[in-house]
């Protein structure tokens, strides 16, 4: 009928091209959910509601039920498969144009275990060879434009059939290579990649020698735009172009995208600490040792040969891999059960409930923990700290709001990110700054210190205050870690402060909604209120989980949130026109 095609061109640019970059934990499904997005239409299965159910109880229910059905009709009757892009097809792409002595040598230089022989190595890289020789034998003009910025996007001799060949033949590179890595030891084809990934980010080329060398600030978008050319080349070679990223694990690479492409969404997918370990033992075959060095360095940690710590120069700031910084400001998070391998009802219906408003926002209204941990997210944004910005939400057991905070400074005081240190140094307000700021000679003395070569070229910051932050100053001053030193409330504590101070009602069997996770202090705060559920981002909630939540006859349940949030809620709930307009444009235009 015409008039369908007419109202289609509203959300025509919607239609044509998309771009979902996933990201997430090694084993928390990434590659399980490429493969759904990756599915043509008439091969999908577009599960029933009875059919999407976790540990036996229904995933959706009451209106959340209507939603699904609505959303999962509309992804039947519009899907549309996606191409993959596998980042670790990209660095496979730098890999071939190695020699192969110098693949064996960084492989055996990033070797996850000592013991790991490097003959063996060499046996795995020689089984490769041929594909590699082959594909660059054939194909190499095109390798070349995809991952050599100097070498210009021509397409004239290439049509989509041959581009996404190349595509595909890369891919069974990187599979054959894995297989016969993990074939050694489970965890080398990881640290490989990692490393070639880390090295790329840092000096733009796969080097063995890379952590000793300097900063190429030019290199740390060479994946991002590796990635880029491949997306540039897939729109004039195709009408309909969506796309999907396996994965990204690097937050400068998300917010490359984030900044480059309205139609880009970064989706994380979560799945429970247990089902996850439980799935790289049983299937991977990892032990806890390479477990917890995997989490590590996902973590934003560097591994060493003395131990685990915290990138401690900018070169490693921005290079390293570092999940939890993805998360933090994913658009979508999808939860994975992982409690059944075979089973991906749950996982599919996420995706589909997303592809529908992605293609057509606004067909259904948020969920409830959507609703509240968007509140929660734009609450953050009132935060002074200028370390991070956190925001909670305490809501009834019917998600009614009745509180809400933020992590800041207690009232009256001045925030940390509208303080400098010129003013603590030489202004010496007692209103902003405290008696032991203006007057502890030591003190000062490590504030000016530690911000000398800002204060010296101040005419650089180009109208940027020179902010501090107390605790980090006085922990230097202690030369401890101590968190007690911080000046502001967190925001969960605030949240619940606010509920004092205004005389609100109980929250006795309510919900606690944290942008972070709560800390131990925090929990046993929720734990003394009667909270039920603690909804959070953040998933790596450390002790707290552990320790303060994990006893007593009535604890509070912890539950990863999973739904839309910041942009991605504002993008995908705001219709491009009011629904009835919609009906009433369709109904008189036959």
């Amino acid at each position: 009928m015409e008039f369908n095609t007419s109202i289609d061109e509203i959300f025509l640019a919607r239609k044509k091209f998309m771009i979902v970059g996933l990201t997430g934990r090694t084993g928390s499904g990434c590659t399980t959910a490429a493969k759904i997005f990756e599915e043509k239409k008439g091969r999908q299965y577009f599960p029933g509601l009875a059919d999407v159910a976790t540990e036996g109880a229904p995933f959706f229910e009451g209106l959340d039920s209507r939603r699904y059905q609505i959303l999962r009709d509309y992804a039947e009757k519009n899907w549309s498969g996606f191409i993959s892009i596998k980042v670790s097809d990209l660095i496979s792409a730098y890999i071939m144009r190695m020699s192969k002595s110098k693949v064996v040598d960084f492989i055996y230089g990033v070797r996850n275990k000592d013991e790991i022989k490097k003959e063996d190595i060499k046996r795995c890289v020689n089984k490769v060879v041929e594909i590699r020789n082959s594909l660059i034998r054939k194909h190499q003009h095109i390798i070349d434009m995809l991952i050599d910025p100097g070498v210009d996007l021509d397409l004239s001799e290439i049509n989509e059939r041959r581009f996404l060949m190349v595509l595909l033949s890369v891919r069974r590179f990187t599979r054959d290579l894995k297989k016969h890595l993990t074939g050694i030891d489970e965890g080398l084809y990881v640290a490989a990649y990692q490393g070639a990934g880390n090295s790329l980010r840092k000096v733009g080329e796969i080097d063995l020698d890379y952590k000793s060398k300097d900063f190429n600030r030019d290199a740390i978008f060479t994946l991002p735009n590796a990635i880029n050319r491949i997306i540039k080349c897939l729109r004039e070679l195709k009408d309909n172009c969506y796309i999907v990223i396996d994965a990204i694990r690097n937050p400068y690479e998300a917010r490359f995208f984030k900044d480059r492409y309205a139609a880009f969404y970064l989706v994380s997918i979560n799945a429970p600490d247990s089902a996850r370990s439980k799935y790289l033992h049983e299937v991977h075959k990892f032990d806890p040792d390479q477990l917890n060095v995997l989490d590590q360095t996902e973590s934003g940690k560097i591994i060493t040969d003395s131990g685990v710590r915290q990138p401690n120069e900018w070169g490693e700031k921005l290079t390293v891999t570092d999940v939890r910084k993805c998360l933090q400001f994913s658009d979508i998070h999808i939860y994975n059960p992982r409690s059944e391998l075979s089973n991906t009802n749950v996982l599919r219906a996420q995706i589909f409930w997303y592809f529908s408003l992605m293609v057509h926002p606004g067909l259904v209204s948020p969920t409830s923990i959507e609703r509240v941990m968007q509140i929660a997210f734009t609450a953050k944004l009132n935060s002074g700290c200028i370390s991070r910005q956190v925001g909670a939400v305490v809501t009834g057991n019917d998600y009614s709001i009745r509180s809400v905070g933020w992590n800041d400074v207690p009232a009256s005081q001045v925030p940390c990110a509208l303080r400098s240190v010129e003013g603590a140094l030489s202004g010496f307000d007692p209103v902003v700054y405290s008696e032991y700021e203006r007057n502890n000679d030591k003190f000062r003395d490590v504030l000016e210190k530690r911000n000398r070569i800002l204060i010296k070229n101040i005419k650089e910051m180009k109208g940027r205050p020179v902010s501090y932050c107390f605790k980090d100053t006085e922990n230097t001053l202690r030369g401890d870690k101590n968190q007690v030193h911080t000046r502001s409330l967190h925001a969960e504590e605030n949240a619940f402060l606010q509920i004092t101070k205004y005389g609100g009602a109980s929250v006795m069997g309510g919900k606690l909604f944290s942008t972070a996770s709560p800390c131990e202090l925090c929990s046993k705060k929720a734990m003394q209120l009667g909270i039920k559920d603690i909804y959070f981002i953040d998933p790596y909630p450390g002790i707290s989980k552990d320790h303060v939540l994990a006893n007593g006859s009535d604890k509070p349940n912890l539950v990863q949130f999973f739904g839309a949030v910041g942009t991605g809620y504002q993008r995908l709930y705001e219709p491009l026109m009011p629904y009835k307009d919609e009906l009433d444009y369709l109904s008189n235009s036959e």
